[in-house]
């Protein structure tokens, strides 16, 4: 369309220029006005469009030298590929788009040694791509742990090693293990990190020692919002429990018709007399019973629908008939009358203290997830997913009992197990699965949703980045280059993300086989036969020649113009 609109402008520019000269008194050398004049102004419009001619092509095929290999390695591959020359990476050729741009000729490039990380085979276009393996160094192949954890979690470190080599964890603050690669060289290594902060930890195998980090964060419990049909203990227990906590709580209880009682602490939005919209938007997730449930006008209920399916906020609803309109529950099935249980987590052996249970059980469709169970496997709180939120219910009646009896734990992880379940998730950053940060290589830094700047500092100051979106996954991901080693923090709204940038080459053997999976990949997916036929491509025309002719015109034209005007 540009080249367009620029030809039209030019044809439309000559024509306007031959009209002036042939309205001019002085008829001398009118043919060659005309002709020096349309020249120049083609010649410019040349200079906009970078026209391009056939151009003759022989394909090529080339070896590139990227890693793990010398120049004499990579010749004898070249030799038996029949290759014409060997390129190194980082000498000859920075990546693959200046090969492409600089060695015109070339149609196959058959990369020798560790292979090329994603980003850069990104680049290759329409360049037929193979790999020439080499041994991979010493150290760890592939590895993988939580970019962050809750203090108190561990940090479960996978991957895999030469198989049946030893993997050594240690560090500051890190209690000291080792684990054995199995036949396929897998392993798993966990530690508890003590305080919150960025948690460092050293991995060695095969004589290599390499750094990493974990973000380790204090629990901070999500804003809870109480409703209360009729006055009861158990609210009032979980109100106390979740204040001792430090969240924010809010309480609405009903005392009679048309009265209610609020309560607010931590900075909490006090509950009026209707939900609305905008009091859930302050909250992570709602706990009310069925009789407060049942008692919802029509515009709270599509209120709290909506916070839900749209915006995340989870529902646990608790009592003894659950059929609130409105709420996308799990189904339940009747059960026995009013009973004891023992509680446990779905897969755990340890059951919790006698309580007791509705006379219901929940029944969750395929999609459902149980969360806690009694021990003969039957259901106690489960929950299903509502759009972008999760709506739960629970059949234990009376938990605070725990409580009363002495057994604060199981009170603690009954509820602890439910929040972080079903409170409305929140923004965070996203972090690539495979390779830590390594200072002079671009590592991404993705968040969930629309974000126009990013703040990121390091040891070498502050950068700012400009993330860019995601059409397929909604998301926006800017690309930041670690200069130094040491520790960054990524500023997003309401997230900030610390981790640590590797110096340049650590964890070297994981990245070379990253890179090597990653070569074979694409050359997989782009299987196609190279002809070996020599082909016609378009070259561009050198852009001097188009400004040697407009300076010749011009200056035709001032010189033609000085004359007449001198006689």
């Amino acid at each position: 369309m540009s080249g367009i609109v620029v030809g039209t402008a030019a044809l439309l520019a000559s024509a306007w220029m031959v009209r002036l000269e042939v309205r001019r008194r002085d008829r001398r050398h009118l043919a060659l006005r005309i002709g020096a004049s349309v020249i120049a102004l083609g010649a410019l419009t040349a200079l906009a469009l970078e026209p391009a001619l056939p151009r003759h092509i022989v394909n090529e095929r080339v070896v590139l030298a990227a890693g793990g290999i010398s120049r004499a390695g990579a010749q004898r591959i070249a030799d038996s590929a029949a290759a014409r020359q060997v390129l190194v990476l980082g000498e000859s050729v920075a990546d693959l788009s200046a090969l492409r741009r600089t060695h015109p000729s070339v149609a196959e490039v058959v990369v020798a040694g560790w292979g090329l990380p994603a980003d850069e085979l990104a680049r290759a276009g329409d360049l037929r791509v193979s790999l020439a393996p080499v041994p991979l160094p010493p150290g760890i192949r592939s590895l993988s742990w939580p970019s962050r954890v809750v203090l108190g979690e561990s940090v479960a470190i996978t991957g895999k090693a030469i198989p049946a080599s030893w993997i050594h964890l240690g560090g500051t603050g890190v209690t000291s293990d080792s684990a054995r690669a199995d036949t396929d060289g897998g392993f798993e290594l966990r530690f508890t990190p003590r305080a919150a902060g960025l948690q460092s930890f050293t991995l060695a195998n095969g004589g290599v020692t390499d750094t990493g980090a974990v973000d380790v964060r204090a629990r901070t419990p999500p804003a809870v919002l109480l409703v209360e049909g009729t006055p009861g203990f158990e609210l009032t227990h979980l109100r106390r429990w979740l204040a001792r906590r430090g969240g924010k709580v809010a309480a609405r209880t009903s005392v009679s018709r048309g009265r209610s009682r609020t309560f607010a602490v931590k900075g909490a939005s006090a509950p009026g007399r209707a939900l609305t919209a905008e009091l859930l938007r302050d909250f992570d997730i709602v706990i009310l019973d069925d009789a407060a449930a049942r008692a919802m006008s029509g515009s709270e209920l599509a209120a709290l629908r909506d916070a839900v399916t749209r915006e995340g906020l989870g529902v646990l609803v608790t009592g003894a008939g659950l059929r609130p309109g409105g709420l996308p529950l799990p189904a339940t099935r009747p059960g026995r009358a009013t009973r004891t249980i023992r509680v446990r987590a779905v897969g755990s052996r340890k059951l919790s203290p006698p309580v007791t249970a509705e006379s219901w059980t929940p029944m969750p469709d395929a999609a459902g997830t149980v969360l806690l169970e009694e021990g003969d496997g039957d259901a106690v709180v489960a929950w299903e997913a509502a759009g972008a939120g999760r709506v739960g219910i629970s059949a234990v009646r009376n938990p605070s009992r725990w409580l009363l009896e002495g057994d604060r734990d199981a009170y603690d992880r009954y509820w602890t197990a439910i929040l972080a379940s079903l409170a409305r998730p929140a923004a965070r950053w996203r972090l690539p699965s495979e390779l830590p940060a390594e200072t002079g290589r671009p590592f991404s830094l993705t968040w969930p949703s629309r974000l126009d700047t990013l703040l990121v500092s390091g040891p070498d100051g502050i950068d700012t980045l400009f993330p860019t979106p995601d059409r397929d996954s909604l998301t926006w991901t800017a690309t930041l280059w670690p200069r130094s080693t040491g520790e960054y923090r990524a500023y997003g709204p309401g997230d900030t993300l610390r981790f640590r940038a590797a110096a340049r080459g650590g964890w070297l053997a994981a990245r070379a086989a990253a890179n090597q999976r990653a070569t074979e990949l694409h050359a997989a997916l782009h299987d196609q036969q190279a002809s070996g036929a020599d082909s016609v491509a378009a070259a561009p025309v050198a852009p001097w020649i188009f400004l040697a002719i407009f300076t010749a015109a011009s200056g035709w034209l001032w010189w033609e113009r000085r004359g007449r005007t001198a006689g």
